[in-house]
């Protein structure tokens, strides 16, 4: 599982989604972790209570580049109640406190591959970063 985790992760952060700042009117949400330096502007546009589309652009740990980048291709399209179902969910995939399987939480393997955090809790601030960030704004 590590292995795999750590595989996933570098391929999600080699190749990322949406990374880049859009032209057009967008709201700016800013991701920041002040103890290891991950910082991350995110650029949503809303067409009602839909996430219409998700940009950022930022540094930061592979573990947080790949996760904003997955936050970026999974929230666009939802409902904002149903990004934050999804925010709950994710949250218990990487929590080392979860006892449900990553697969009952989240359909998305890319989703699941984060699972992994639940053995370096240090690592899951990485991985909720933008996620939280924008789940605050959202609210």
């Amino acid at each position: 599982m590590q292995a795999w985790y750590r595989d996933a992760v570098l391929k999600m952060a080699k190749s990322p989604y949406h990374e880049g700042k859009p032209e057009g009117d967008f709201v700016e949400v800013k991701a920041y972790n002040p103890l290891c330096g991950d910082q991350y502007t995110l650029f949503l546009r809303l067409e009602g209570d839909r996430v219409a589309e998700l940009w950022w652009q930022g540094f930061g740990c592979a573990i947080s580049k790949a996760a904003t980048s997955v936050l970026a291709k999974h929230a666009e399209g939802l409902s904002v109640a149903a990004f934050e179902a999804l925010l709950h969910n994710f949250l218990q995939v990487v929590a080392a406190d979860a006892t449900a399987k990553p697969e009952d939480l989240v359909a998305a393997e890319e989703l699941q591959a984060f699972v992994a955090a639940r053995d370096f809790p240090e690592r899951a601030t990485c991985a909720t970063l933008s996620w939280e960030a924008l789940g605050n704004h959202l609210q």
